[in-house]
């Protein structure tokens, strides 16, 4: 066994500890350098292939079948067996095995419904804070002006604000906000490197600032914020806008069922979906919205196994085509960082030796008849004599 603190150890010595072991959790537990070691060498699907996972020591599929089947309630089944319905859901049997389970209802309002939430509350802030489900179920059906009009404002994630900054030596600022008293504090205090504030204070000029519409779409609001900027400019205003207008700033944070399913149908794979497309992955997931929209995805992650196995077949022209790991890094960045990463570098690309034995050194010295022979043919013990005086002794003057 390989001495505290030596990490090289031999293929056999890892093969013959992993095959003491028939769990992960067990090797992590009692080895886990060994383990680890393992991973680095790129040993793993090997040495490692005989291992069960946590989730596939608990039953065959046939068992948690036969759990599954006890309960005809999805909320009952998950409150009482939290792991079985953890590891069908891991296993990919979800849909095979609670398919015959009630399923909880989605809560679903009528207009008069929500109209009389609507009229228990006098603040928009208030009532998405409360009643989240109905203040979004209001949004979703376009009802927001027509239910929520006697509610105090406090900015919209569809609707914004035109205001200006008027500058008594003759410059001005035009915006846009969902929040138009908070954005003016914003600007006043210098927080997000605000034009208004670096004017204010380099000039220490007076200013007016004026709301100048009231609530827009936010597609209007775009087109009406530039018309506004430009009309200043024509009327002689210096303007502080550093980009052209038109930003709307933050994001809706509910999504029409259309929307939905126009972007879940481009992906296959629930983790393709979570990279491409975050805030839709985000909005399901929060509401609970993955069984509804997403039932036609793989939701069983792919196995290290099959990853490398999909980038190896990625890079494997990129690797053909270069003979050294240095030519792959300057021609395929990509592929040599991959290979890297999964400690596969040296096992496609070798290391060459850097030192000879002192028998290797000498059998290229002895080859050469010249001084200058040896400089062209190996540079390194040329060197190697010259910096241990020891030229003279093969090749005399």
């Amino acid at each position: 066994m390989p001495k505290k603190g030596n990490h090289k150890y031999s293929e056999e010595y890892l093969a013959a500890v992993a095959a003491g072991y028939d769990t992960v959790k067990e090797f992590t537990d009692n080895d886990l350098c060994i383990y680890k070691a393992i991973k680095r060498y790129g040993l793993y699907d090997k040495l490692c292939g005989h291992l069960k996972r946590k989730y596939e020591q608990h039953g065959a599929d046939e068992e948690l079948a036969a759990v599954a089947s006890k309960y005809d309630d999805l909320a009952e089944f998950k409150e009482r067996e939290p792991h079985v319905y953890s590891i069908i859901c891991q296993r990919g049997l979800y849909h095979e095995l609670c398919a015959h389970m009630k399923k909880a209802r989605v809560r679903s309002y009528t207009d008069e419904e929500l109209a009389e939430i609507a009229l228990q509350y006098d603040d928009e802030k208030e009532f998405y804070t409360k009643r989240k489900g109905a203040f979004l179920a209001i949004c979703r059906r376009g009802l927001l002006d027509k239910l929520c009009v006697h509610m105090k404002k406090r900015g919209s994630w569809y609707r914004r604000k035109i205001y200006a900054f008027e500058f008594v030596d003759g410059c001005a600022y035009v915006g846009l906000s969902r929040y138009p008293e908070k954005r003016y504090k914003q600007h006043v205090s210098g927080k997000g490197d605000s034009a208004v504030f670096t004017h204010i204070k380099q000039t220490g000029a007076a200013y007016q600032f004026k709301i100048l519409t009231d609530w827009l779409e936010k597609e209007d609001a775009a087109k009406t914020e530039e018309q506004y900027r430009k009309q200043y400019a024509s009327d002689g205003w210096k303007m502080l806008n550093r980009v052209r207008g038109g930003a709307l700033g933050s994001s809706p944070v509910a999504f029409t069922g259309t929307e939905i399913r126009k972007v879940v149908s481009q992906y296959d794979d629930m983790l393709d979906f979570k990279k491409g497309s975050p805030k839709y992955y985000s909005y399901l997931r929060r509401h609970e919205l993955f069984d509804k929209y997403c039932s036609h995805m793989r939701r069983v992650p792919i196995s290290n196994k099959e990853r490398k196995d999909a980038a190896t077949e990625k890079y494997a022209e990129a690797i053909a085509s270069c003979k050294t790991s240095g030519e792959l890094y300057k021609k395929h960045p990509d592929a040599y960082k991959w290979l890297h990463k999964h400690q596969r570098l040296y096992e496609l690309y070798p290391k060459i030796k850097r030192y000879l034995t002192d028998e290797e050194r000498m059998v290229i010295i002895t080859s050469c008849k010249t001084r200058g022979e040896l400089q062209k043919k190996s540079p390194r013990e040329y060197k190697w004599l010259l910096r241990h005086n020891r030229l003279d002794e093969f090749f005399p003057k």
